[in-house]
C-alpha cells in the first residue's frame, strides 16, 4: 500500500556518525533521510512478510544435503511484486526533497537480499538499501548499475528488516525504477554479526580447513585476489553457493571473464544468471579469528562457453555483466592450457560459501576421466591434499568451480568432483577431480571452446601470467607513506611530494584500469605538479613508479 507523508523533524547538527558500507559497484553517499532522523524508525507502511516455511526443518534438510555432497543452501526466495507505485511511502523532507521508502520485515531472518525483474535507476536518481540499525548501507545505486538493463539482485544485508530509499532525479521522475520480484530469506551458511553472537546459523566448514591468510597462503597473495565466492539461485526457490576465478586473456584487456564449474549453473535460466552475485575478497584478514570480511561484489553474468559434466569436463566460462572497477584490486589469474601434470600447487576456494580457504597438494596430479561412464576420458586432474602447518585443507560442497593452481601459480582446471568424507578424520584416502583447462580449450566440440575468449588475438599461447587492472599496483613499498598528494580532492592541479623516493614516472588511470596519461619528471625535485583539469569529475588512480617499487594513490577530481 502506497502512502505519502511529510517529515517535519529538522536536525541542524548530527550527533551520530554514519559509516556506509559500499560493497556493490556504487556512487557512495548518504541516504537523505539520515540527515533528518537520528535513528531509523519503522515506517507505518512496513510490509511484514508471511513466513510460511519451517526454518528448522530446512536446516535439517541441509544437514542431509551435506551428507549427500549437494550444494549448500543459504536462503529461501519469497516471491513478491513491489514497486514505488504499489508499496512503500513517499516523504517530503524539510528541504523540499521527495524520497520513497519501503521497509520490509521478515521475522528472524539472519540476512535479506532482493531480486528484481526491473532495475533501471534513471539519470540523477539514487537508490540506497540499509538494515534497521544502519550498520550496513548499500548504494547509492545509479544509472551506472545494471548497464545491460536486465534482471538484477542486490547483496545480502544482515538482519530481518531492511529499507529501500529511492531519491528521484530533479525535476522528479516518479516512475518506478525497480520491480522487486523476490525477497531472499537468509537462514543458513551466512557470516553475519548475529552468527558471531552465537545464534544458530549452521556452518558446514570443517575445522581442519585453513584460512587463506595463514602461512600456507603467503606465496599466493596475488592469486587469491582472483578467487570468487558465487551466490546463485536454485531451481526450487533457494539460493546456493559455488566458487570460481577471474581469469586473464591474451588481449590483456581486463575482460571480466569468470571460470567455474558447469554444474554450478545447471538448469539455470538467463534471468537467474543475471541475478547471481560475485563476491571478491570474502576472507578473514588473519589466520585464526572471525573478523568480518570486507567484500566487493558484481551482479550478473552471461554464459560464453558451457561444457557439461555429461561426456564433457564440467567447465563454464562466463563474462560478468559489469566491468570490475580497478579499485576492487582484483587479480586476473593466469592459466596454463597444456596437458602437463602439475607437480604441486594449491586450491583456493569457498567451502560451503565460507570465507576463503587454501588447500595444498604436493604430489603430481594424475590424468583421469570417464567417471560414471559420463565424464570424457582424460578430461580431469585428480589430486589429493596434504596436511600443512595450520591444518589439513581439503574441498567441500561450495568449493565447486574453484581454481586448481599449478606450481607456476597458473590455473589449470576448475573443481568438479569431491571424494572426501565430511569430517576431518578420513582425509588421507580422499581426493578431488578438476576439469582440465586443456579439455575446456578445444577438446569438447567445435562450438564450445574456451580458446575463443581466453586467446582472442589467436596468439597460440600455451600459458600466460595473471595481472591486476593497474599493473604493479599491489607491490609492497616500505616508503609508501612518504609520497604525499595535495589537494585531494582537487579541482585540477595536484602537487605530488616525495622526500626520499626518486619518482621515475606518474601514470593516471580511470577506475577500470584504462591509462589516461603518463608523466615523466625531468628533475629530482621533491615537488611535482600535475594538471588534471581536463578530466571529468570522478575517482582516478595515480600509479607512481619509484626506483624500486610502485605506489598507487586514489585521487578525486571535483
Amino acid at each position: 500500500m502506497k502512502k505519502e507523508t511529510t517529515l517535519t523533524l529538522f536536525v541542524l547538527v548530527l550527533f551520530f556518525v554514519i559509516t556506509p558500507s559500499f560493497a556493490q559497484i556504487s556512487a557512495g553517499g548518504t541516504p537523505p533521510s539520515f540527515i533528518f532522523e537520528t535513528k531509523n524508525k519503522t515506517l507505518s507502511s512496513t510490509i511484514d512478510l508471511p513466513i510460511d516455511f519451517d526454518v528448522v526443518a530446512m536446516r535439517e534438510e541441509d544437514n542431509e544435503r551435506k551428507r549427500e555432497n549437494l550444494p549448500p543452501r543459504i536462503g529461501k526466495i519469497i516471491p513478491v511484486d513491489f514497486t514505488t507505485e504499489n508499496s512503500g511511502e513517499w516523504t517530503t523532507l524539510p528541504n523540499g526533497q521527495k524520497i520513497w521508502r519501503l521497509c520490509i520485515y521478515a521475522k528472524d531472518a539472519f540476512a535479506m537480499m532482493l531480486t528484481y525483474n526491473k532495475f533501471e535507476i534513471p539519470s540523477g536518481g539514487k537508490l540506497f538499501i540499509y538494515n534497521n540499525d544502519r550498520s550496513r548501507v548499500l548504494g547509492a545505486y545509479t544509472e551506472e548499475n545494471n548497464p545491460k538493463r536486465v534482471e538484477y539482485a542486490t547483496e545480502f544485508v544482515a538482519g530481518d528488516q531492511i529499507t529501500l530509499e529511492y531519491v528521484p532525479p530533479v525535476p522528479g521522475n516518479f516512475n518506478s525504477p525497480v520491480i522487486i520480484s523476490g525477497v531472499v530469506y537468509g537462514y543458513n551458511n551466512l557470516f553475519t554479526e548475529k552468527h558471531k553472537k552465537g545464534e544458530q546459523n549452521i556452518q558446514y566448514v570443517l575445522p581442519c580447513m585453513i584460512n587463506v591468510n595463514c602461512e600456507e597462503g603467503n606465496n599466493w597473495t596475488d592469486q587469491k585476489k582472483g578467487v570468487v565466492r558465487i551466490i546463485t539461485p536454485l531451481f526450487d526457490y533457494y539460493f546456493t553457493m559455488c566458487s570460481g576465478s577471474i581469469i586473464n586473456n591474451t588481449a590483456q584487456d581486463l575482460d571480466p571473464l569468470l571460470l567455474s564449474a558447469s554444474h554450478c549453473y545447471e538448469d539455470m535460466t538467463t534471468s537467474q544468471i543475471n541475478q547471481s552475485i560475485y563476491y571478491f575478497h570474502y576472507e578473514h584478514s588473519e589466520c585464526e579469528g572471525n573478523s568480518s570480511p570486507s567484500v566487493s561484489t558484481v551482479t550478473g553474468a552471461t554464459i560464453l562457453v558451457d561444457i557439461p559434466f555429461l561426456r564433457g569436463s564440467d567447465g563454464i566460462l562466463l563474462r560478468l555483466n559489469e566491468n570490475i572497477p580497478a579499485s576492487y584490486g582484483v587479480y586476473y589469474n593466469g592459466w596454463d592450457r597444456m596437458d602437463n601434470a602439475a607437480v604441486s600447487g594449491v586450491g583456493i576456494h569457498h567451502p560451503a560459501g565460507a570465507v576463503k580457504k587454501i588447500s595444498t597438494y604436493s604430489s603430481p596430479a594424475e590424468s583421469t576421466g570417464g567417471y560414471y561412464g559420463e565424464v570424457a576420458p582424460n578430461s580431469m586432474w585428480k589430486i589429493s591434499f596434504v596436511a600443512t602447518q595450520n591444518g589439513h585443507g581439503i574441498v567441500e560442497v561450495g568449493s565447486s568451480g574453484s581454481p586448481m593452481f599449478n606450481q607456476d601459480k597458473r590455473v589449470v582446471g576448475a573443481l568438479s568432483l569431491i571424494y572426501y568424507e565430511n569430517d576431518c578424520n578420513h582425509l588421507t584416502s580422499g581426493y578431488a577431480c578438476y576439469g582440465k583447462l586443456w579439455h575446456y580449450w578445444d577438446q569438447y566440440n567445435s562450438l564450445q571452446q574456451m580458446k575463443t575468449y581466453l586467446d582472442p588475438i589467436q596468439s597460440g599461447a600455451e600459458f600466460i601470467d595473471g595481472r591486476y587492472a593497474i599493473p604493479g599496483a599491489y607491490i609492497k613499498d616500505s616508503k609508501r607513506s612518504e609520497i604525499l598528494i595535495f589537494p585531494n580532492p582537487t579541482m585540477g592541479e595536484l602537487t605530488i611530494t616525495n622526500y626520499e623516493l626518486e619518482i621515475k614516472c606518474i601514470e593516471i588511470f580511470d577506475i577500470y584500469g584504462k591509462i589516461l596519461s603518463s608523466h615523466h619528471p625531468i628533475n629530482s625535485s621533491t615537488h611535482h605538479l600535475i594538471n588534471i583539469s581536463d578530466l571529468s569529475p570522478g575517482v582516478y588512480f595515480l600509479k607512481i613508479k619509484t626506483e624500486n617499487n610502485v605506489v598507487v594513490k586514489k585521487i578525486i577530481k571535483n
